[in-house]
């Protein structure tokens, strides 16, 4: 239901929702429409942040649950433990990683090529000429 709404807002690719009884958003922003409406990335992940503060909370908690799940295998030493050890240490190292880059690196990189990629300012007219 509100992912129609937030396909409306200028400058919004598009919208994906996940969970449970608590949806997550993850918005994907188009850098061309972006430039059209006079918006920075800024401007949208401030927007974003101030709507929905605690967003990334359910994505961490169910890597917590996860990994805290694997503990025991992870940690065991009995009957079939050379088998379950490397997999559960392979699993909890997947889940922290993909936890950090999608929090932490996904966004940081998606800012510093959106910044690049801006297109220099187009004067229609000449330069003014320096006061005398």
């Amino acid at each position: 239901m509100l992912e129609h709404e937030f396909r409306q807002v200028p400058g919004v690719a598009d919208v994906v929702s996940w969970g449970g009884g608590t949806k997550q958003y993850e918005t994907i922003v188009d850098s061309a429409r972006l430039r059209a409406y006079n918006l920075t990335l800024k401007q949208v992940i401030d927007a974003a942040s101030s709507a929905n503060s605690n967003s990334g909370g359910g994505y961490i908690v169910s890597a917590i649950v996860a990994v805290i799940g694997f503990l025991p295998a992870a940690l065991s030493h009995g009957i079939g433990a050379e088998i379950q050890k490397p997999l559960a240490r392979v699993v909890i190292g997947g889940l922290i990683s993909s936890t950090a880059l999608t929090l932490l690196a996904l966004p940081a990189v998606y800012a510093l090529f959106a910044s690049r990629s801006r297109e220099p300012e187009r004067r229609d007219h000449p330069p003014a000429a320096p006061p005398a």
